[in-house]
Protein backbone atom coordinates (compact mmCIF):
# COMPACT_ATOMS: atom_id res chain seq x y z
CA UNK A 1 0.00 0.00 0.00
CA UNK A 2 1.67 3.33 -1.21
CA UNK A 3 0.69 6.37 0.25
CA UNK A 4 0.96 9.61 -2.12
CA UNK A 5 3.65 11.66 0.16
CA UNK A 6 2.43 15.16 -1.15
CA UNK A 7 -1.45 14.31 -0.69
CA UNK A 8 -0.39 13.04 2.81
CA UNK A 9 1.67 16.65 3.97
CA UNK A 10 -1.50 18.28 2.48
CA UNK A 11 -4.14 16.90 5.09
CA UNK A 12 -1.80 17.22 7.68
CA UNK A 13 -0.75 20.58 7.09
CA UNK A 14 -4.65 20.96 7.03
CA UNK A 15 -5.31 19.39 10.36
CA UNK A 16 -2.26 22.14 11.46
CA UNK A 17 -4.22 24.75 10.38
CA UNK A 18 -7.66 23.54 11.92
CA UNK A 19 -6.02 23.31 15.03
CA UNK A 20 -4.37 26.65 15.21
CA UNK A 21 -8.03 28.20 14.39
CA UNK A 22 -10.01 25.87 17.12
CA UNK A 23 -7.57 26.97 19.43
CA UNK A 24 -7.92 30.55 18.73
CA UNK A 25 -12.01 30.50 19.19
CA UNK A 26 -11.41 28.84 22.12
CA UNK A 27 -9.08 31.56 23.62
CA UNK A 28 -11.76 33.99 21.97
CA UNK A 29 -14.66 32.20 23.57
CA UNK A 30 -12.94 32.53 26.91
CA UNK A 31 -11.92 36.08 26.73
CA UNK A 32 -15.67 36.65 25.91
CA UNK A 33 -16.82 34.64 28.95
CA UNK A 34 -14.40 37.06 31.59
CA UNK A 35 -15.46 39.78 29.95
CA UNK A 36 -18.91 39.01 30.78
CA UNK A 37 -18.44 37.50 34.32
CA UNK A 38 -16.22 40.79 34.90
CA UNK A 39 -19.18 43.46 33.17
CA UNK A 40 -21.90 41.15 35.55
CA UNK A 41 -20.22 41.48 38.68
CA UNK A 42 -19.24 44.98 38.35
CA UNK A 43 -22.60 46.10 37.00
CA UNK A 44 -24.02 44.59 40.57
CA UNK A 45 -21.28 46.15 42.49
CA UNK A 46 -21.70 49.51 41.36
CA UNK A 47 -25.67 48.94 41.74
Amino acid sequence: MVIDRKKFAKAEQRQKVARKEALYILRVILFALILVGVGITAYYNLR
